[in-house]
């Protein structure tokens, strides 16, 4: 029954002839998922199989896609790019949640998912999950297990590992690493590159 149903979407699809941005068809990638989703047995913690919930949360993400995109991209729900409701090349303006992966040029809201990231442009909002990876610039709070904002980051970094190119305000971690500093790192290993009060000092580091 999910089956024939499953098959009258890769009819539309094949009808209208609906690509990705890279050109690749998205009827192929549909088809190549469901092989994936109907032949793997995935199990949670406590032994059960969760194939039937990820392949409804497969159909909902397709079946929302054109209401999604003429909602202006407010919201984001992404298996892994470039299974994803919005092209990684647009942005997101209030929320995104990426099981597995997600990446969009920025965010502008509330970031949740196992690995986030964004590519270009100032994203301001706050990001949760184990991996934050912000390509550019970052205003908030970054709280993952891993935080990287290769540009300019203000506001909160919490997590096991944190790295910003310029920061402006608080890292708090295992491991804090700042370009420059304008404010406070605590944690067992803090490094400031340039201008800071010392270049290395565990607990607390500081620039201001």
């Amino acid at each position: 029954m999910i089956g024939t149903h499953f098959y009258r979407y890769l009819e539309i699809f094949d009808y209208y002839d609906i690509h990705f941005p890279d050109g690749s068809k998205k009827l192929d990638v549909l088809t190549e998922t469901f092989k994936f989703l109907t032949q793997t047995q995935i199990k949670d913690s406590k032994g059960r199989y969760m194939k039937k919930i990820i392949f409804i949360s497969f159909i909902l993400l397709f079946s929302m896609d054109c209401n999604v995109h003429a909602a202006g991209s407010t919201i984001q729900i992404s298996l892994f790019t470039p299974i994803q409701i919005v092209p990684a090349e647009q942005g997101v303006t209030a929320l995104r949640i990426n099981f597995i992966y997600g990446m969009n040029t920025y965010i502008k809201g509330i970031d949740i998912g196992l690995f986030n990231q964004t590519i270009s442009g100032q994203s301001v909002g706050v990001q949760l999950g184990l991996a934050g990876l912000n390509n550019q610039d970052f205003l908030g709070g970054q709280v993952n297990s891993v935080n990287i904002t290769s540009g300019n980051f203000e506001g909160l970094q919490w997590g096991l590992v944190n790295y910003a190119g310029a920061a402006n305000g608080l890292q708090l971690g295992f491991l804090n690493y700042a370009g420059t500093l304008k404010g406070l790192q605590i944690g067992l290993i803090n490094i400031i590159n340039i201008d800071g009060a010392f270049p290395f000092l565990p607990i607390v580091n500081w620039s201001f």
